[in-house]
């Protein structure tokens, strides 16, 4: 995910604003290549799918161009992932545990109750059901800015499923 700015505002605040990056015309815009490898352009375009698209006429590799941009401090979720970039890697084995906490977490936090009443229970499963009492309700309740009384209620349901 890239960060919270359109598309347009994040390629202006990224990569139109660099004194080292000029205009070029229909949406382009380029600078010397980073990597120093060859002397073609790298080029920047508002991208479609991802706030940022780039193309190195040099024929870099993109991981190498990709980690100088994360580097000179653009967001990794707004730059077109690298072809040549090995994806996440997934976990081999799953527990069931694991599987049934992350479908409660789901479920939670796609359910009833508002937003904030929502992350207050998905917050309760993945601390393995301990739900907070007494002074940690008082400490939880300053920190979010909310009354007590406020994750009381979030945390009802869950009270009662654990008396039954």
């Amino acid at each position: 995910m890239g960060c919270l700015l359109t598309a347009a505002e994040c390629f202006r605040k990224h990569i139109a604003a660099r004194p080292d990056v000029t205009e070029r015309g229909q949406g382009w815009w380029s600078m010397r290549c980073p990597t120093g490898h060859h002397g073609a352009p790298l080029r920047f375009h508002v991208g479609d799918r991802v706030h940022i698209t780039y193309a190195d006429l040099g024929k870099c590799p993109e991981s190498e161009t990709y980690r100088w941009l994360t580097g000179q401090g653009i967001p990794a979720g707004c730059l077109k992932r690298p072809k040549d970039m090995p994806g996440l890697a997934r976990p081999g084995k799953v527990s069931s545990e694991d599987m049934a906490l992350a479908d409660a977490i789901l479920d939670v936090a796609f359910g009833d109750g508002t937003t904030t009443e929502r992350l207050i229970r998905c917050v309760v499963l993945a601390i393995d059901g301990e739900i907070p009492e007494g002074v940690t309700i008082e400490v939880l309740a300053d920190r979010l800015r909310l009354k007590p009384r406020i994750i009381y209620q979030a945390t009802a349901e869950m009270r009662r499923k654990g008396r039954g």
